[in-house]
């Protein structure tokens, strides 16, 4: 009895030095120009282990998810042969070139993407779009959905 007395307290004091702290966020972004809506969704959690209140660890994971949409008619963008669009923020981006035909089957085009120990996104910040289709060009600005 008393060597389990003597673990259970061995397993406190070591519980004790040694804590994680786990931080999870979602942030949403939204804007639109002309022809054009977007949105970025991100998710993540950042975790920070501690020991001996020493701050010895971080670790970042999230994922995200883009969607474009074309505010006109599936037949009018299908006419452009050719879609391009790019997003950047402070921790990457991404880009797409698309050959358009009449089989074209939805005004909606979708990115996903996730990192482990990237840099984290800051929720004040601003994505910059630009979508090229046919001769046209817009850009967006995304920015944080209060």
């Amino acid at each position: 009895m008393k060597k389990v007395f003597s673990l259970l307290i061995l397993l406190l004091v070591l519980a004790g030095c040694s804590t994680n702290e786990t931080s999870n966020y979602h942030y949403i972004f939204v804007g639109e120009s002309e022809h054009w809506k977007a949105k970025y969704d991100v998710e993540g959690t950042e975790v920070w282990k501690d020991e001996e209140g020493n701050r010895i660890s971080y670790s970042h994971e999230d994922s995200y998810e883009f969607l474009l949409e074309y505010k006109g008619t599936l037949t009018k963008l299908a006419s452009f042969n050719k879609l391009e669009y790019s997003f950047r923020t402070s921790s990457g981006g991404g880009s797409s070139k698309l050959n358009l035909d009449y089989s074209l089957q939805d005004l909606q085009f979708t990115r996903r993407g996730s990192s482990i120990n990237g840099a984290k996104l800051s929720k004040d910040e601003v994505i910059k779009v630009i979508v090229k289709w046919g001769n046209n060009k817009e850009k967006i600005e995304l920015q944080s959905k209060k």
